[in-house]
C-alpha cells in the first residue's frame, strides 16, 4: 500500500498536480514503524487474553520502542503489570497512557484500582472524581473496588 501511494505520488509530482496535504506527511520507514508496533500491540492483546503475562508485557514494550508510545501500548502494558501485581510500574504505565490520552476511561479505573492496591484510597478517589464526567460504567466499577478495597488484581 505505501508503495502504491509513493508511486501515485510522484506521478502527480511528475505531472504537475499538487500533492494533497497529507500525502506522505509521515515518512514511509515511521509508517512502517507505526504498523509493527500496531501489529505488536494485536500480539499483546492475544497473548494477555490467554493469561500470558511474560509474552504480553514483553510485546507491549517491544510495540513501545518501535513507534512513537500509544495509549493503547501504555494502557496494555499497565494491565498486565497490574496482573503480575506489580502495582509501582503498572501506575507509571497507566499515567503514561493518560498523559498521551488524558480522557481514556479504562486507563483512569485501571490507575485507580491499582492506587487500593497500593493502599492509597485517597489517591483513587481523586482518580475516581476524574473518571465520573468520562463513563459512568467505569466510574461505578471504581467506586465499588475503592468501597470494597478489592480490584480485580
Amino acid at each position: 500500500m505505501r508503495t502504491v501511494v509513493l508511486v501515485v505520488a510522484l506521478c502527480a509530482a511528475a505531472a504537475g498536480v499538487p500533492a494533497a496535504e497529507d500525502d506522505l506527511a509521515v515518512p514511509l520507514d515511521e509508517h512502517a514503524a507505526i504498523e509493527h508496533a500496531q501489529a505488536l500491540v494485536a500480539k499483546a492483546d492475544a497473548r494477555a487474553v490467554k493469561q500470558d503475562w511474560d509474552g504480553a508485557e514483553a510485546h507491549y514494550r517491544e510495540a513501545l520502542a518501535a513507534a512513537p508510545p500509544t495509549a493503547a501500548a501504555w494502557y496494555g502494558l499497565g494491565h498486565v503489570l497490574g496482573m503480575q501485581h506489580r502495582f509501582a510500574d503498572a501506575r507509571s504505565a497507566f499515567e503514561e497512557a493518560l498523559h498521551l490520552e488524558p480522557a481514556h476511561a479504562r486507563a483512569l479505573e485501571r490507575l485507580g484500582e491499582v492506587h487500593v492496591a497500593l493502599g492509597r484510597p485517597g489517591e483513587a478517589k481523586a482518580v475516581l472524581e476524574r473518571l465520573r464526567p468520562l463513563d459512568a460504567s467505569q466510574a461505578a466499577t471504581l467506586a465499588h473496588v475503592i468501597a470494597t478495597g478489592h480490584g480485580r488484581w
